[in-house]
C-alpha cells in the first residue's frame, strides 16, 4: 500500500489481566494460552491434559528472558507450568498479555525485529519475561500478542514476590493499618501510558522512510471527529461465523459506517471550500444542474466527480453478478431495481459534468479541439484546470490525457487479472468478433479502408464505424502485448534460468504464471515428485460446501482464498478434480457441475491453441473418471507435460537451425567451385 506523507496508520495496543478465573468464572489456564496463541502442543502438568490449537497460518514466536531468569524460562511449556504452580489461590493473575497492531506496511523481518526491540526494551530488560507469538492469519491485521509473567525473578533466578506489605499510620485517624505495596512498578497506570507511548515510538522510527505514523492518542486527542472501535476478539468472531449476533461485531459496523460517512462529509467540505476559492473560472453548471447534482449526491450519499462516479458503477456492477445466480426472490428483485435505478442515476450525473466540461472548455479553451477528446479526457481538463486555478498549456493537456488513458488500462488490467483464465482467449475472440464486424461493413457498403476512392462516398457513420472499430482492435491487441510482456516478467523473475520459457504461448505462459499465485510459490522440479496440495481434503470438502451456501462465511474461515479470482477458483476446483478418488458422489457432482458450464469449459474447447490442449485432455480425462494422472494432479502433468514439450520445440528448433547452416556452407562451396 503507498501511503502519502502526513497519513495515519492503524494503532491497536490493548492488555488484559489473564487470572485463573476468567469474568464468567471459568477457569482459565495459562498453559493453554500460551499454546493457543504460540499454535505449539504444550503439556498442562495442573489438568495432565495436552493443550494445542491448530492455526491456518503457524505464527512467529520469540521468548525474551531477563538475565536474572531461570534456564526453564527459554521453554515455553516449562515456563508457564511454573507459573501455575506457583499461582496457587483461586483467583490468582497468572500472565499480563498484549495485542498489538503491526503496520502492515512494514515487510515481515522489519516487523519481527520491531516486536524484538520493542518488548526487549520495555519487557525483559525490565526484569519479565516475555512470550511473543506474531499472527499473520490475516494479512490484513499482522498483529503480535505478548505475555509477560507479572511476579519477579531474584538475583539468584527464583520466583520473587508481587508485593509485600508495611505498617503505616492513617492520617485521618491516627491509627497503625497494613498497606499492601508492589514490588515492582509494572501494575501502575501510568506504566501503561508509558508502554504505549514507547510503542508509538519504535513504530514510527520503524515507518519513518515510509511516510507515515501512528499515534497512542485518541480520536478526541487528535481533534478529529471519527469514533474509535471495540476489540472484538475471536469470540465474537466466532459468533458471527455460526450465524449468530454479536453486539460487539454491529457496534464495529455502526462505528465504521458513521467513520465513513465524517470522511466523505470532510472531502465534501474541502471540495466545497476549494470550488469556493476558485474566483478566476467558473464551472459552467446551470442553476437547475446544480440542483440535480446536489440530489444525485443525496441520493447515492457520495461526493459526485468522475471517480466517485466510476467507483459507484464498479461496485453496481459487481453487486449485479453476485445476483445473478441467485433465486428470483422478492429481495432479489428489490436489489437488481436499485441497482438499475442507481446506474441510471449515474448516466445523468455523467452526461451533466460532460455537458459542463463542453461548455467550459468553449469558453477557455477555443483552440483546443473538443472533439478530439473523449468523455472523461475533458471531465478531468476542467477538474484540473479549476484545482490549478489556471489556463493549462499543451504539455499539461497532455499529461492529462495520459494519466486517463492510464486510468482506463489500469481499471481493464483488473478485471483481466481477476479472470485470468480466460484473458488470453476472450482477447483474441473479441479480436475476431471486430475483424468480423469490420469485413461485414466494409462488404455492406463495398467500400475499402485501403482503397481512398471507395470511401469518398461512403456515409459518414460507417467511415466512423470503421475507425472506432480499428481503434477497439488496436487496443486490444495492445492489451494482449502489453500483458505477454508482464507475463515474460514475471516467469523471468520465476524461472531465470529456463530458456524455454521464451517458446511458451501466451496461454501456456498463464498456466506457469495462475499456478505461481495459487500455490503462493514458484513450482520447482521437487514439486513434480511430491505434488503440493494447498488445502486439505476436509478443507476441500467444506470450501465446496461453502462455494455453494454461504461465500461470507467462505471469505472469514479462508481469508487466503481469492474468491474473486476466477483463475484462483479454476485451480481450485482443478486441484479437487486431482484427488476426486477421495471425495463423496455428492462433492463429485458439484466438480463435474463446475467443469460443465458453458462459461468455462466450452470456452476452453473452442479457443484454446494445439499446443494448450493438454490440460484441455486433463480434464477431460477427470470427466470420463479415467483419474490415470502421472503424479495425481491435473495441473502438475499438464506443466510437466509443456516443460518436455518445450524442451522438444528447443531440440527441433535448434535442428533445424543446424539444417540451415549446413545448407548455407554447401552453398558457400558451390558458389566457390
Amino acid at each position: 500500500m503507498h501511503e502519502r506523507r502526513g497519513v495515519m496508520a492503524i494503532y491497536h495496543f490493548s492488555g488484559q489481566i489473564i487470572s485463573r478465573s476468567n469474568k464468567q468464572g471459568r477457569e482459565r489456564s495459562a498453559v493453554a494460552c500460551a499454546a493457543y496463541r504460540s499454535g505449539e502442543k504444550l503439556h498442562d502438568e495442573r489438568s495432565q491434559s495436552d493443550k494445542f490449537y491448530r492455526r491456518k497460518v503457524q505464527p512467529v514466536t520469540m521468548i525474551l528472558v531477563p538475565n536474572n531468569a531461570p534456564e526453564w524460562a527459554n521453554n515455553r511449556e516449562k515456563l508457564w507450568n511454573e507459573v501455575e504452580k506457583k499461582e496457587k489461590q483461586y483467583n490468582s493473575q497468572l500472565a499480563r498479555e498484549f495485542n498489538v497492531a503491526l503496520p502492515k506496511e512494514l515487510g515481515y523481518e522489519e516487523q519481527e525485529k520491531l516486536t524484538y526491540d520493542f518488548c526487549k526494551k520495555n519487557f525483559s530488560d525490565n526484569g519479565m519475561v516475555a512470550d511473543i507469538a506474531i499472527h499473520r492469519d490475516n494479512k490484513e491485521n499482522p498483529h503480535f500478542h505478548v505475555m509477560l509473567t507479572i511476579r519477579p525473578f531474584t538475583e539468584n533466578g527464583e520466583w520473587g514476590a508481587k508485593c509485600r506489605k508495611e505498617i503505616v499510620i492513617d492520617e485521618k485517624t491516627g491509627r497503625k493499618k497494613s498497606m499492601r505495596i508492589n514490588t515492582v512498578d509494572w501494575n501502575d497506570r501510568n506504566k501503561l501510558k508509558e508502554w504505549r507511548k514507547s510503542w508509538e515510538d519504535f513504530s514510527n522510527r520503524a515507518l519513518k522512510d515510509k511516510g507515515i505514523s501512528i499515534s497512542c492518542k485518541s480520536n478526541k486527542e487528535l481533534g478529529n471527529d471519527l469514533e474509535p472501535t471495540i476489540h472484538e476478539g475471536y469470540a465474537a468472531r466466532n459468533i458471527v461465523k455460526r450465524g449468530n449476533v454479536s453486539e460487539r461485531v454491529n457496534c464495529n459496523k455502526d462505528v465504521k459506517e458513521y467513520n465513513q460517512t465524517v470522511i466523505e462529509l470532510k472531502k465534501y467540505k474541502r471540495e466545497k471550500e476549494r470550488r469556493l476559492n476558485n474566483r478566476k473560472f467558473y464551472s459552467c453548471l446551470t442553476k437547475d444542474e446544480t440542483k440535480k447534482l446536489s440530489a444525485i449526491a443525496k441520493y447515492l450519499k457520495i461526493y459526485v466527480n468522475i471517480d466517485s462516479i466510476e467507483k459507484r458503477k464498479e461496485q453496481l456492477k459487481n453487486w449485479n453478478k453476485s445476483l445473478k445466480f441467485k433465486d428470483d426472490t422478492l429481495d432479489k428483485i428489490k436489489d437488481l431495481s436499485r441497482i438499475e435505478k442507481e446506474e441510471t442515476v449515474l448516466t445523468t450525473a455523467e452526461n451533466i459534468l460532460e455537458n459542463r466540461a463542453d461548455k467550459f472548455i468553449n469558453k477557455y479553451y477555443k483552440k483546443l479541439d473538443i472533439d478530439s477528446l473523449n468523455k472523461y479526457e475533458k471531465i478531468h481538463l476542467v477538474d484540473t484546470t479549476l484545482k490549478e486555478n489556471k489556463v493549462l498549456d499543451e504539455n499539461e493537456i497532455e499529461q492529462i490525457k495520459k494519466y486517463v488513458e492510464n486510468d482506463i488500462l489500469e481499471n481493464s488490467l483488473k478485471d483481466i487479472l481477476n479472470n485470468r483464465i480466460r484473458f488470453s482467449i476472450s482477447i483474441k475472440s473479441n479480436i475476431d468478433h471486430l475483424e468480423d464486424l469490420f469485413n461485414g461493413v466494409e462488404d455492406k457498403y463495398n467500400i475499402s479502408l485501403k482503397d481512398i476512392e471507395s470511401v469518398k462516398n461512403a456515409p459518414a457513420s460507417a467511415i466512423n464505424t470503421l475507425k472506432k472499430i480499428t481503434v477497439a482492435r488496436k487496443n486490444l491487441k495492445e492489451a494482449l502485448e502489453i500483458m505477454n510482456k508482464a507475463y515474460d516478467n514475471k516467469l523471468e523473475e520465476m524461472y531465470p534460468s529456463w530458456n524455454g520459457r521464451s517458446n511458451l504461448t501466451i496461454e501456456e505462459k498463464e498456466l506457469f504464471i495462475m499456478s505461481e499465485e495459487y500455490y503462493g510459490k514458484t513450482l520447482r522440479p521437487d514439486d513434480f515428485k511430491n505434488p503440493p496440495r494447498k488445502y486439505e481434503l476436509e478443507q476441500q470438502k467444506e470450501i465446496l460446501n461453502l462455494l455453494q451456501s454461504d461465500k461470507n462465511m467462505l471469505k472469514q474461515k479462508y481469508s487466503d482464498f481469492k474468491l474473486n479470482s476466477k483463475s484462483f477458483v479454476y485451480m481450485f476446483y482443478a486441484e479437487c478434480a486431482s484427488h476426486s478418488s477421495e471425495f463423496d458422489m455428492e462433492n463429485k457432482k458439484i466438480i463435474d457441475n463446475y467443469f460443465n458450464k458453458e462459461n468455462y469449459f466450452k470456452s476452453y474447447e473452442k479457443y484454446f491453441s494445439n499446443e494448450f490442449n493438454r490440460f484441455n485432455k486433463s480434464i477431460d480425462g477427470y470427466r470420463e473418471n479415467t483419474n490415470k494422472f502421472e503424479h495425481g494432479n491435473l495441473l502438475l502433468d499438464s506443466l510437466r507435460g509443456l516443460i518436455r514439450e518445450i524442451a522438444a520445440r528447443n531440440k527441433n528448433d535448434l535442428q533445424r537451425d543446424e539444417e540451415l547452416r549446413k545448407k548455407k556452407r554447401k552453398r558457400k562451396r558451390n558458389i566457390g567451385l
